[in-house]
């Protein structure tokens, strides 16, 4: 017998928004990232890309859906379908975008026609720094030179249709590896000329502490340049995503309720593409992990989070194995869903 939980008013609202991976293969090996150690591949995310036929269905479905991001754990352009999802999401006037960030080092021309012809809504570009030894250092297998020439291509095309869409972000991540401020200034200018804004995120790695702090916060705006010091200040934890359950949930290449971009070894033992998204966040387990985060529901016993234990028994709960809810919980900073 699974999780029994009353439904709240609230349970009942439809998001306008939600995360649906195109792609969780990628052909770079980022130095911090999970897909490189393959952590994804072996949990629920798995390696595969969203099908069209897919997507297809589910805009059908669901015509409450006006947004979908696409972008999460791989390269959404190594997806082999992704000029038809574009096509179609524009033809039934569903917005697209990929702010989570592109690596942008392999797209095809066809695509990068298509992003401007049918609208293709944000892209974020990873490129953290301005030159092919700054980049490739974290950016491992990238090329920093064709992902610029990539960029420089699709402002030709949207020259030649007279559109500001996509609109292009700069992802710089600030880490050892691209805090020299020669080279911050260098991607400030070269962004500028490529009709790019910039923006500064903050390393996942552990410890970090930069040089030159003053100069840095003035160059990036940043108020803090390490995770670390973002959540003793703030009292928060740095690009908190538990919110995403509510109001855009995440959903995996094949189906499954991830619920936020930050899972990778578990799922809610549902598949919107079986069952339809409101029958899937309608779910027991899902709505449990709303209460959870929410503050409504005390979980006492407290599982030891890890990267392999995975959900076990009954309660397939990504957030029990989470450190974000860990986080949330050991400081009763839980998630207000009126404030969303």
């Amino acid at each position: 017998m699974g999780i029994r939980i009353k439904l709240f008013k609230k349970d009942n609202i439809l998001p306008s928004s939600i995360d649906l991976e195109s792609s969780t293969i990628c052909q770079l090996k980022c130095r911090l990232c999970g897909l490189r150690k393959k952590i994804y591949y072996r949990g629920s995310v798995g390696a595969g890309f969203l099908k069209f036929e897919h997507f297809k269905e589910f805009i059908n479905r669901n015509r409450f859906i006006k947004h979908i991001e696409l972008s999460n754990n791989g390269e959404v352009f190594l997806n082999p379908e992704l000029s038809k999802i574009i096509k179609y999401a524009y033809s039934e006037k569903v917005s697209l975008t990929a702010e989570y960030g592109v690596n942008f080092n392999t797209v095809s021309d066809e695509v990068l026609e298509a992003l401007v012809k049918y609208k293709f809504e944000k892209i974020s570009i990873a490129i953290d720094g301005a030159s092919q030894e700054t980049y490739s250092k974290y950016r491992i297998g990238g090329d920093f030179n064709r992902v610029i020439d990539n960029i420089r291509k699709l402002n030709t095309y949207k020259k030649k249709y007279e559109s500001v869409y996509p609109k292009l972000w700069w992802q710089y991540v600030l880490m050892q590896s691209s805090e020299d401020v020669s080279e911050i200034k260098k991607a400030k200018d070269l962004a500028k000329e490529l009709n790019m804004s910039i923006f500064f995120k903050l390393t996942y790695e552990k410890g970090y502490i930069p040089n030159n702090p003053d100069i840095l916060i003035a160059e990036t705006g940043l108020k803090y340049l390490n995770r670390e010091t973002f959540t003793k200040n703030t009292k928060s934890l740095y690009a908190n995503m538990c919110q995403s359950l509510w109001n855009k949930p995440y959903i995996n290449w094949d189906g499954r309720l991830l619920g936020c971009c930050y899972v990778s070894q578990n799922d809610f033992g549902v598949n919107v593409f079986e069952i339809g998204i409101e029958n899937a966040l309608k779910s027991a387990n899902y709505v449990y992990a709303k209460r959870l985060l929410s503050g409504k529901i005390a979980y006492k016993d407290y599982p030891i989070p890890s990267p392999t234990n995975g959900c076990k028994g009954q309660k397939r709960i990504p957030c029990l194995y989470c450190i974000r809810y860990k986080y949330i919980f050991e400081n009763k900073s839980f998630i207000n869903p009126k404030k969303l």
